[in-house]
């Protein structure tokens, strides 16, 4: 699904059309397009809910009276960040600015000012499904290199069979994007970017490594030596939500 927030603060949730005899055998029943708003004159403490079609909003509570259990998942929608010197500079992208263009760009649309990788050095952050779709789009573009870092260490190449829900089995995952032709490498962390005219050029990167601080929590450590400049035009970052 998708979530989009629009100004005045009420919450549009957009469910993709599944197969409704699928829920309906678990005894769930979807409303699809549902809005959800908190009133201003609420100080938001209580949340009303129209449904599709209605001008008529439902107070929360009365909501609790039809249903045993509400859940709000319109998903985190701000991107994760990188704090180091020289973010601001042009060239630096969410991966949210980058993939949209170019799916309306598939479907026949116009963009104007498109974010492109053709013939460009690119370096993709984070290792996830949204990596891996920067990663294929940037070579689908016709992009000179596409290189790929991950923070974390490279996860075993096979997952700890025993494991149970709700643990996520730990394995490395290679998408087609990756067989493409990215340069991925792990465990490393972005110590800065440097550019000319206010614009990306480079960044500058080295390994870590994760121990266990006093506390016991696990910290990021510098691999002494490992510094690397690295070209990147553009940078894209997919690091998730929060």
């Amino acid at each position: 699904y998708s979530a989009q927030r629009s100004r005045d603060d009420s919450v549009m949730v957009a469910i993709p059309v599944f197969p409704s005899r699928v829920f309906r055998h678990s005894g769930i029943y979807v409303r699809k397009s549902s809005k959800i708003t908190k009133p201003k004159d609420l100080a938001g403490k209580t949340i009303a809910y129209s449904r599709p079609g209605s001008s008529t909003n439902l107070m929360l509570l009365n909501l609790l009276k039809e249903y045993d259990a509400i859940a709000l998942t319109g998903g985190a929608e701000l991107p994760r960040d990188l704090e180091a010197p020289g973010r601001e500079l042009d060239g630096i992208h969410f991966a949210m600015d980058f993939l949209p263009q170019q799916n309306k760009v598939v479907a026949g649309d116009k963009v104007a000012n498109q974010i492109l990788a053709k013939d460009r050095h690119v370096v993709v952050i984070g290792g996830g499904d949204t990596g891996s779709d920067c990663i294929g789009t940037s070579i689908r573009q016709g992009a000179a290199s596409v290189v790929n870092f991950e923070l974390l260490p490279q996860p075993p190449e096979h997952e700890n069979k025993p494991l149970t829900w709700p643990y996520w089995p730990l394995k490395l995952r290679t998408s087609s994007s990756h067989e493409e032709g990215a340069e991925r490498d792990f465990a490393v962390a972005t110590k800065r970017f440097e550019g000319r005219d206010g614009k990306v050029e480079s960044l500058t990167a080295c390994h870590v490594e994760w121990v266990k601080d006093d506390k016991g929590a696990m910290a990021m450590k510098e691999v002494a030596g490992t510094e690397l400049p690295i070209p990147a035009q553009p940078v894209h970052l997919a690091r998730g939500s929060v």
